[in-house]
């Protein structure tokens, strides 16, 4: 599949879920204190950028290393992307200091990106279209890591963090610096669009647009939640407000009556 088959529009139905009811879990799904913090951040201090990432993961924010090292968000790690898309990604990444040789990229199961991609795909499944979705990356970047595999299987190499049934994310991050790391600033887990690597505004726009969808739906927490809870967060993080905002598009407003957009400016010195 590639982003000119996908049509989110028309996701809604799958997705929403109104008697949703969010899985109790150990870990402080809610967060309130860092939420509450976010929707008052302007400017995102250097600590924030420090580690230039060089690790693929889902944009899922529940697939993140257990160590709290930065990665680059990639829905279900390029499965919605073309051959041609993921070389503009790629190149995108080499351009901005990060060694391809080095480049570890992930999978994980239960994604919701390989579950669209096998509705034009019903040949494989989910889990091994985000198998194959990773190797396929890995092959064209010529790295010489292994693909390592993030989630919830005794297999697993790394620790998702959260509950591995549901999405809990309150915040998508939209990173247009490439290196934004949510943990090292203190701030909510949330969907991370990398948006620094996107390969065109239209994959981009799709996946801003899957993110949201997820979010408030029978996978997330349900629209009923942020409704009582407060907003679904888009957290643009861009030197450039203005230029993001165009790259964006409508993308931003595609869920207006549950959502906030909060522009933040990165502070990388």
């Amino acid at each position: 599949m590639t982003t000119e088959t996908l049509d989110p529009e028309e996701l809604t139905d799958e997705y929403m879920n109104d008697g949703f009811e969010y899985a109790a879990s150990e870990r402080d799904l809610e967060q309130q204190d860092a939420y509450e913090r976010l929707l008052d951040t302007t400017e995102i201090g250097p600590k924030g950028f420090r580690e230039n990432p060089i690790m693929v993961a889902c944009m899922d924010e529940r697939a993140r290393p257990a160590d709290g090292r930065p990665v680059i968000g990639i829905a279900g790690s390029g499965v919605l992307m073309s051959d041609a898309q993921r070389r503009v990604a790629l190149d995108k990444m080499e351009a901005a200091g990060i060694d391809l040789r080095d480049l570890i990229v992930t999978d994980h199961e239960n994604c919701g990106a390989c579950e669209l991609y096998c509705q034009d795909h019903p040949e494989v499944t989910p889990d091994e279209a985000a198998e194959e979705s990773a190797v396929r990356l890995a092959a064209m970047s010529d790295t010489v890591k292994p693909i390592e595999s993030i989630g919830w299987s005794e297999q697993a190499d790394l620790s998702a963090r959260g509950h591995e049934g549901s999405h809990h994310a309150r915040v998508i991050y939209i990173d247009f610096t490439g290196r934004f790391n949510p943990v090292a600033a203190e701030l909510p887990d949330g969907f991370l669009i990398s948006a620094a690597y996107s390969p065109d505004n239209g994959y981009l726009q799709t996946e801003v647009k899957i993110a949201q969808e997820i979010a408030i739906g029978g996978h997330g927490r349900g629209p009923d939640y942020f409704k009582e809870n407060g907003p679904l967060v888009l957290a643009v993080i861009a030197e450039d407000a203005a230029a993001a905002a165009a790259a964006l598009g409508e993308s931003v407003g595609h869920r207006a009556e549950v959502t906030r957009t909060l522009f933040i400016k990165p502070n990388l010195r």
